[in-house]
Formats: C-alpha cells, structure tokens, sequence
C-alpha cells in the first residue's frame, strides 16, 4: 500500500452559478483551480479538477475578422503565453468552438540611441 505525504492544502467554493473555484497551495506557489461536475459512463458523479491557466478577455479593439475575438495570457510550463481566440463554427455539422493560437513573446533587439549634443547647433 503507498503511504502519502502531505505537501499542500486548499479550498474550493461553489458559486451562485454553481461553478467551482478555490485555490490550492503547493511548495509554497498558490493555484487557482476550478471544478466541475461530471457523472461516469457508470453514473458516478464526480468532480474535474483543472488548474487554472490565465484569462481570456473581449477584443475591444476588433475591427475586421482576421483579429481575434478575445485574448489573454496565459501561463503553461512556467512560460507567458499570449492567447489568441476566435470564435468559429464548423462547417460540417456547424457546431460552434474556439480557434485558440499561442504566441511566446521574442526579444526585439536594442535599438541603438544617438545622441545629439545640441550645444553645437548655431540656432
């Protein structure tokens, strides 16, 4: 039989909508985490539990269809990620889903700066 250390804690909470949320602190990092209700092929009802990754927000500044509708950042094996979603439907069957691009931020290089000395203009 394996024994088991305890290495954390947390809480989740139901909401109004009867979503589930809490946070969970492991090693000294908190996480956010959410649950949700779901029954077994064998009618167990259980709960998922998922970590959460970061927000998506509405693209307010949308103008045309190639931008996206919402985006976000989110965090995934310690990298910052930006999210990108559209809304989309399918074209067979046209059930609606989310189109989800991430982009890692590279570095732009240092543009060099010159600096005028202004005591030599005659003006």
């Amino acid at each position: 039989m394996s024994e088991y250390k305890q290495v954390g804690d947390g809480a989740i909470f139901t909401n109004d909508d009867g979503t589930l949320e809490g946070n969970f602190e492991v090693g000294g990092t908190k996480h956010r985490v959410a649950g949700r209700r779901k029954q077994t092929r064998d009618g167990k009802q259980i709960i998922v539990m998922e970590i959460e990754l970061g927000s998506l927000w509405p693209n307010e500044y949308k103008k045309n269809e190639n931008q996206p509708d919402m985006t976000g950042k989110v965090s995934i094996e310690g990298k910052l990620l930006r999210a990108a979603v559209w809304e989309r439907t399918s074209k067979n069957g046209g059930d609606k889903f989310l189109s989800v691009k991430l982009t890692e931020e590279t570095e732009q290089p240092q543009q060099e700066t010159v600096q005028i000395d202004d005591g030599d203009v005659p003006f």
